[in-house]
C-alpha cells in the first residue's frame, strides 16, 4: 500500500512540473508571436514611409557556420 500511494505523489508530481513546463513554453510563444507581430508591423511602416533610396533593395542572409573538421 505504502509503494503505490509514493507512486501516485511521484505521478502527481510529474504532472505538475509537466503542466508548468507547457505554461513556459506557452508564455515564450506568446511573446515569440508578439516580437514577430512587431517586427512585421514595422517592415510594413518602413515600406510605407518614403526611403531615400527609392530603388534599393536590401537581403537580410543568416549565415551559418559549418563545423571545421578535427585534425
Amino acid at each position: 500500500m505504502d509503494e503505490s500511494f509514493e507512486q501516485l505523489v511521484k505521478v502527481e508530481r510529474l504532472l505538475e512540473n509537466l503542466i508548468t513546463m507547457i505554461g513556459r513554453s506557452n508564455r515564450r510563444l506568446t511573446d515569440l508571436s508578439k516580437r514577430v507581430s512587431q517586427v512585421e508591423q514595422y517592415i510594413v511602416e518602413a515600406a510605407s514611409s518614403e526611403t531615400p533610396f527609392p530603388d534599393a533593395c536590401y537581403t537580410f542572409i543568416a549565415r551559418v557556420e559549418k563545423p571545421t573538421p578535427n585534425s
